[in-house]
């Protein structure tokens, strides 16, 4: 099988890819240990209108309290509105502030 890619480029991939999920253990792990142990994952597909191509986004939400059905409305209707660029990102929940914030994910989000 031939690879598009070179050798020091494979090992360049491989190599950022183990950084970048260093980084997202180390931000759950963070995140855990202030108190947002409550997690909620979203897997979503966006259809890109130009291209008619498929994107892959998943996005995990820690919170500080049991997420009940009404929570988990607010964080759809804000995932609605504002939707993640990067393909991995990570988010907390505060409820006593009702803020979601973005914690791990270079591209932050496009407002729809």
């Amino acid at each position: 099988m031939v690879s598009k890619y070179t050798k020091e480029q494979t090992t360049e991939l491989i190599a950022d890819r183990i950084i970048r999920k260093k980084k997202a253990r180390f931000v759950q792990d963070q995140a855990k240990y202030e108190g947002y142990i409550y997690k909620l994952s979203f897997y979503a597909t966006m259809i890109d209108i130009e291209t008619s191509k498929a994107q892959y986004r998943r996005f995990e939400i820690y919170s500080n309290v049991f997420m009940d059905t009404e929570i988990i409305t607010y964080i759809k209707l804000f995932f609605y509105r504002f939707k993640p660029i990067n393909e991995y990102s990570i988010w907390l929940y505060n409820d006593q502030k009702g803020a979601i914030k973005q914690v791990y994910g270079e591209d932050r989000y496009s407002p729809s």
